[in-house]
């Protein structure tokens, strides 16, 4: 057998064993590095859930939000994030306006895109059972509820992080 026809066993006399592991090494760290991070946290609302999809460190977010039948999230808008949002099952109306006296009210197209830019008055109120797949910038500053159903006040970033850590 010619040296070449074994060459992956082959170390040419330049070549120390040491270099050769530790080549083997590195290109597992980068390999491993490169991996996906599979992440889901779910988060119970008192409208449905949330399954967040995206790990705190993700410079985006990702969930999905799923709410029951005649129920709906606050009427709301974001300080900072921006979202888009997908009816991907059920059947749901998009609330949305420049404030809570100015409102339309359409129903939602299944896989069809709705951004939301920060400061736009919104809320999602499902017909039936539904779930709506969110992508946005991350949840940072503020979000100030002008009605809730369940009477809850803003959520600060603070207050999510809270709930993160606690799952």
């Amino acid at each position: 057998m010619k040296i070449e026809d074994r060459s992956i066993f082959y170390f040419p006399y330049s070549t120390s064993i040491f270099h050769f592991l530790s080549s083997i090494v590195n290109f597992r760290i980068k390999y491993m590095e490169h991996k996906p991070i599979i992440f889901v946290q779910k988060i119970i609302k008192p409208w449905g859930y949330e399954m967040i999809l995206t790990p705190p460190e993700s410079p985006t977010v990702a969930k999905i939000i799923h709410i029951s039948q005649g129920c709906r999230f606050s009427l709301q808008y974001h300080e900072i994030k921006q979202e888009t949002l997908v009816l991907v099952t059920g059947e749901a109306y998009l609330i949305y306006g420049p404030d809570k006296n100015n409102l339309d009210r359409i129903p939602m197209d299944w896989n069809k895109g709705y951004f939301i830019p920060k400061g736009l008055v919104h809320r999602c109120e499902a017909v039936k059972d539904c779930d709506i797949f969110e992508s946005s910038t991350k949840e940072l500053g503020k979000t100030i509820r002008l009605e809730d159903d369940y009477s809850r006040g803003d959520e600060t970033e603070e207050e999510r992080k809270l709930i993160q850590s606690s799952k």
